[in-house]
């Protein structure tokens, strides 16, 4: 993440702790039904504050320590084009995490 000078802030940890914690909290049965209550977390932030950074290394690490698919839905074709020509790419050579882009 050095290419772009990215440098952790207490904000974006924050984020971070948040989503873990939620996605850390669901429960499911035998046969991967959720079990108890839905789990929601809702991050607000302005542009360049690093959202995007934040669930992702909050969620590719669970979602793999787990065997689970992990989508990610944006708004816009940039905020895609972003995820899929910066991010993910970044975040995979910084932490080390290997993952399919599109799963076969």
């Amino acid at each position: 993440m050095e290419s772009r000078e990215l440098k952790p802030r207490p904000a974006q940890k924050q984020m971070i702790a948040a989503v873990a914690k939620t996605l850390g909290a669901i429960r499911a049965d035998e046969k991967g039904q959720r079990l108890g209550e839905s789990h929601l977390v809702a991050v607000e932030a302005g542009t360049g504050t690093g959202k995007t950074i934040a669930y992702l290394l909050a969620s590719l690490p669970i979602a793999k320590r787990h065997g689970l698919k992990l989508v990610v839905s944006t708004a816009t074709v940039a905020l895609q084009e972003q995820l899929i020509d910066k991010d993910l790419p970044e975040v995979s050579k910084a932490c080390g995490f290997e993952f399919s882009l599109y799963p076969s």
